[in-house]
């Protein structure tokens, strides 16, 4: 080989001119190497998506926690926290007494189901259906408040996470559009027929979830469709400001349902109507969504 320098012969695999000392060409462990840690990162990051594929049960970012049980798949939307005025106010002539008085509710954060329980979910977990409208994709109905609760705590054994029903105060912040609420009268329009399912437009049956358009957080049917079951149990408003109020410690009336259903109109699917379902009761226009605690 010539050296391009000086232009006498040197050994081929010569780096530097064995007569002038130039540099005749870059040595080859630089390149060697850049490749092996190359190949190290590329199987680095192989494993860690290969293991991140085959456990299947969760894809989390800082928002969104997506799960599948079996064949079932659903996804948790998170909530951040922050403060709202709950119920409606004295000027709303469609609200009735027990959604009054307005007052100011403070929330930690907290994630929310992006649908109501689908049957689906509920036959991978419970392993039947009690559902009266019978769709892999409806909501479950049919189910009493206990029988939720029980839906929730095995689905934290298979899940390792903390699943619960959503508070009252919960279910209104996350209907409202949470701290991107636009102030809509239901939950993610002033029109009943962009966002729910109610009796002027269901055909008096239940739903496909995730139909219509979600709200400001994603959230779909959060107004109408199936009426939600909520952990708190039934009473009228203080009016105090609350911190991350959990309801009564007793009623007669029973539990909170929220969003209005399939069967009723409009008005009840505005985000500050509030009823009750009575202790044990089932329905075929009943059913939940899901709450989930933040780690």
């Amino acid at each position: 080989m010539e050296c391009p320098h000086c232009k006498r012969e040197i050994e081929k695999e010569s780096v530097y001119c064995e007569y002038c000392g130039e540099k005749v060409k870059k040595p080859k462990w630089p390149l060697i190497g850049a490749l092996i840690v190359a190949a190290i990162i590329i199987l680095i990051v192989l494993i860690v998506v290969i293991v991140s594929v085959s456990s299947g049960s969760k894809a989390k970012d800082d928002y969104n926690c997506l799960f599948s049980i079996g064949n079932a798949s659903f996804t948790m939307r998170k909530v951040e926290g922050g403060s709202f005025i709950m119920g409606a106010s004295e000027y709303d002539y469609e609200s009735k007494a027990w959604e009054k008085p307005a007052h100011r509710v403070t929330l930690d954060s907290y994630y929310v189901g992006e649908t109501e329980v689908t049957q689906k979910l509920w036959k991978q977990v419970m392993g039947y259906n009690p559902s009266r409208f019978v769709c892999d994709d409806y909501p479950v109905d049919n189910v009493s408040w206990d029988e939720c609760v029980e839906f929730c705590q095995k689905l934290s054994q298979i899940t390792g996470r903390h699943f619960r029903l959503l508070t009252e105060a919960e279910w209104e912040f996350a209907a409202r559009g949470g701290n991107l609420s636009k102030g809509y009268k239901f939950s993610g329009s002033n029109f009943i027929e962009d966002v729910a399912w109610s009796l002027e437009m269901s055909d008096s049956i239940s739903h496909p979830v995730r139909q219509k358009q979600p709200n400001e957080l994603g959230l779909y049917d959060m107004t109408g469709n199936a009426w939600e079951m909520c952990s708190d149990l039934y009473a009228r408003y203080s009016g105090a400001s609350e911190y991350n109020p959990q309801g009564p410690t007793t009623s007669e009336k029973g539990r909170v349902r929220r969003g209005g259903g399939w069967l009723n109109r409009a008005n009840y699917s505005r985000v500050s109507y509030r009823y009750y379902t009575p202790h044990g009761q089932r329905n075929d226009f009943l059913g939940f969504r899901l709450a989930m605690d933040c780690e």
